[in-house]
């Protein structure tokens, strides 16, 4: 499985923004506190795709071969398993 680390980092990136480069308070919303949640969300959103991304396969695959005895014929069989 392909995993993707572009929502990460565009979460970091986001909450990057809101945090450092926006002013700290826009009305009654603060945007400082805003901006570092998203960060924080954004880097534990990473780690969790780093160690989805780390761990094994869980797909076990398995061939099998044998030999019709009628024909003669030889037949082979694959099959992948996610256990």
């Amino acid at each position: 499985m392909r995993y993707s680390f572009a929502g990460p980092l565009i979460t970091i990136a986001a909450g990057l923004i809101l945090w450092l480069a926006v002013p700290d308070a826009v009305g009654p919303v603060n945007v400082d506190l805003i901006g570092q949640i998203i960060f924080w969300v954004g880097v534990v959103y990473l780690v969790i795709v780093l160690i989805a991304a780390a761990a094994p396969s869980r797909r076990r695959s398995t061939r099998r071969t044998v030999q019709d005895p009628g024909t003669g014929e030889r037949i082979e069989r694959s099959e992948t398993d996610l256990t």
